[in-house]
């Protein structure tokens, strides 16, 4: 099939079904090409599971064809929340499309890129892309998507301060794009409001998409993705996983990994970590290690290596007792110093008082705590769902 008939099915898709059944009907196609229309068709109802079942049994030989099928499974990983492929498989796809001069392959792996990077926390990059995609936009559908991606980004870097105005675009925006774009909206309106620090309206909205768009069984991936830069950007704590967040499997166990680890206790992290390699195994080593330097740069993986346990921290703490520091005070922040990440609060009083803990020493261990602060007000010592680290 020429490029350009493909186009035209495709187009026909998304404008007119049955027009498009008969389109495909009447022009001769290889199984190939009908399983890449038929996926189309899948990610158009927003079936991204299937679409990802379809997809994985498809291996076109033309370069085009082949650069379409990653496309269509990059897209569908996306929306599952599993963006780490998603951008090893789309990053595939751009180079054949640019070869071919295929404008509209260009525009729809290049955004696609923009995105994912925008999700793992790589908002320069993103903005940078976008920047390359808008001499490529031909319809008002396509500058509307890059307007609204670039107002995202300049909203995280801090060039929008007006957020009030943003919503106020956004809102505005639904109005002029087709209503299967519109959940991509809402999300974003979700998104901007927990920028301004409003996190109950933004999970209110987000629970509202997810109601709303009913067709759709992930909208959660962007804003507890974005969740995670906010974590990262002002040092707070992760909650609990709740019932949006266990929507996505992997992300499931990604935010469930740092949150272990920023509370101190690996080894319940563990067990989420293992989880993402049987996913992945090529993007999550072991030890809470990155065999692709990468994946690094995304919020996730800041988040893992600001908080993971060092090489010399792999084995339980060795009580302190009688190590010749002069005071229990001493004592404290010298294990904070030695450890180099949270720890959880039980393990410092069995650490620091030689003995199995107990609830009854924790005014005990607080009271230490305070005179630590007292006796080095330069030491800043962090307190984060039950886990003490040194700033």
């Amino acid at each position: 099939m020429e490029p350009s008939i493909y186009w035209k099915a495709v187009r026909a898709l998304h404008k007119n079904r049955s027009h498009f059944a008969k389109l495909v009907k009447s022009i001769e196609l290889t199984p190939t090409e009908r399983s890449l229309l038929e996926a189309r068709r899948l990610t158009a109802d927003h079936r991204w599971q299937d679409a990802v079942a379809a997809l994985s049994r498809v291996t076109p030989q033309e370069r085009l064809l082949r650069a379409e099928r990653d496309y269509l499974l990059a897209e569908s990983l996306n929306r599952l929340g599993l963006n780490h492929q998603a951008l090893e498989i789309v990053k595939n796809s751009v180079p054949v499309y640019r070869e071919m001069e295929d404008l509209p392959g260009v525009f729809q792996g290049l955004l696609g890129v923009a995105v994912v990077l925008h999700v793992e926390g790589m908002v320069e990059d993103s903005y940078s892309l976008l920047g390359e995609l808008a001499p490529l936009a031909r319809t008002d559908l396509q500058r509307h998507l890059i307007q609204r991606e670039r107002t995202l980004c300049e909203a995280k870097l801090g060039t929008l301060t007006d957020l009030s105005a943003v919503l106020s675009r956004l809102e505005a925006e639904k109005v002029e794009i087709p209503v299967r774009h519109r959940q991509i909206s809402d999300q974003a309106i979700g998104y901007v409001l927990m920028l301004n620090g409003d996190h109950q309206a933004s999970r209110d909205q987000f629970v509202k998409c997810i109601q709303t768009y009913s067709t759709l069984s992930s909208l959660n991936a962007r804003f507890w993705s974005q969740l995670l830069t906010t974590v990262l950007d002002r040092k707070t704590t992760l909650n609990p996983a709740d019932e949006i967040i266990r929507r996505s499997p992997v992300f499931f166990h990604r935010y469930s990994c740092a949150r272990e680890l920023q509370a101190g206790t690996p080894e319940r992290a563990v067990r989420h970590w293992d989880a993402l390699r049987n996913f992945s195994p090529q993007l999550y080593g072991e030890g809470f290690a990155f065999p692709q330097p990468w994946v690094e740069k995304t919020a996730f993986g800041k988040l893992v290596k600001r908080y993971r346990p060092t090489p010399s921290a792999s084995a339980p703490a060795a009580p302190l007792v009688g190590t010749g520091a002069e005071s229990l005070e001493e004592r404290f922040i010298a294990l904070l110093l030695r450890e180099g990440r949270p720890i959880a609060k039980n393990k410092l009083i069995e650490s620091l008082y030689g003995q199995g803990y107990e609830v009854s020493l924790d005014s005990r261990f607080y009271k230490l705590v305070e005179r630590s602060k007292k006796r080095f007000p330069k030491v800043k010592i962090l307190a984060r769902a039950g886990a003490y680290s040194l700033e």
